[in-house]
């Protein structure tokens, strides 16, 4: 199975979650990205993952964090030619169906999978709430709150397109108050269908106990990291509020992928507005950047003439008659510096 979801929304701990109980109990602690800070448990997400996705974002024009506003067609040229050419590298993920594989970008690419395995993979998928990831993303990548609410809506944006009814989908929220549902002996019942529905096994209530008191950390959960004032007081509220409805509605019907889509049936003007203002800033910033490199290198070529100026005056010196007459006095002025 995939496992997706917005970056920052918890998709490491459903990985992980979903790699223990289906494995029951196996190590699964780690994918082929070694542990980080920002993920101390392991990212569950495998490097040929990660870097086919960045290879298909890269055909788009896009990257995991400029996401592209519209649907690519796959199906097109030249398109379809490049992922037929990717067969032969994912032939193991598109002969076997026991893996868990996880990466983020999956929300953006997951539709060219089709054409690359010639069949539809079972997604799992995380939200969180957009103020939290945009937040996290500003902590681990320096991002604005509006760029990482952008970020936030893309990724929903188009994983809603992808999602099927017999998909799974968790609030972040949601895992962490997994460990306290009744005595951590409640398997949630989408959990329990999405499983049978695909063919994986159910775990028992003591392998269901087991992933969860192994992978449920409070303690790595840095939702609650505070704003600098001036980071916070800089967030586009609209598109803030707008994120935030969207969400709120969504947890509030818990685990509904219909209401889930049609929350992002369409790109709201708040969105756009947000990623003109951040492409418009961009260019700003390049042609400073391009002003203040003109101011240098203007600087360098005036030292570079004082420089060959000075030269040419020490080489006039050092040709004239004065300094030909004067040079035993320099010769023996130096070699009474050495006594």
């Amino acid at each position: 199975m995939f496992i997706t979801g917005c970056h920052r929304s918890g998709t490491s701990l459903l990985s992980a979650l979903l790699k223990d109980i289906i494995a029951f109990g196996q190590d699964s602690t780690s994918g082929d990205l070694e542990q980080k800070l920002e993920n101390p448990l392991g990212f569950f997400e495998s490097k040929r993952l990660v870097e086919m996705n960045d290879h298909l974002l890269e055909m788009v024009g896009s990257s995991w964090d400029n996401p592209p506003l519209l649907f690519p067609d796959w199906s097109a040229s030249p398109l379809l030619g490049e992922l037929l050419n990717a067969r032969s590298a994912m032939s193991d993920y598109a002969l076997d169906t026991s893996w868990v594989d996880k990466d983020p970008r999956l929300c953006l690419t997951y539709p060219a999978y089709i054409h690359i395995f010639l069949k539809r993979v079972p997604l799992a998928a995380a939200i969180r709430g957009p103020l939290e990831v945009a937040t996290s993303l500003y902590v681990r990548n320096g991002f604005p709150l509006s760029k990482g609410l952008t970020i936030w809506y893309l990724y929903n944006y188009h994983l809603a397109m992808a999602l099927q009814d017999d998909d799974l989908l968790f609030c972040y929220q949601e895992l962490l108050q997994l460990k306290d549902s009744k005595g951590n002996e409640n398997i949630p019942n989408r959990l329990i269908n999405f499983l049978n529905n695909h063919g994986y096994p159910l775990p028992s209530l003591d392998q269901w106990n087991l992933a969860i008191n192994r992978r449920l950390r409070v303690d790595l959960n840095r939702s609650s990291t505070s704003l600098p004032r001036k980071v916070a007081e800089k967030v586009d509220v609209k598109l803030l509020n707008e994120c935030q409805e969207i969400y709120e509605n969504f947890a509030r019907n818990k685990g509904s992928i219909v209401v889930f889509q049609d929350s992002f049936r369409g790109l709201p003007g708040s969105v756009l507005n947000a990623i003109h203002f951040e492409e418009k800033s961009s260019r700003t910033a390049l042609i400073n950047d391009q002003s203040q490199e003109e101011v240098l290198r203007k600087e360098l070529e005036q030292s570079k003439m004082k420089l060959a100026e000075t030269e040419a005056k020490l080489e006039a010196i050092k040709n004239s008659r004065s300094w030909k007459l004067s040079a035993p006095l320099r010769h023996w002025k130096d070699r009474l510096r050495l006594f």
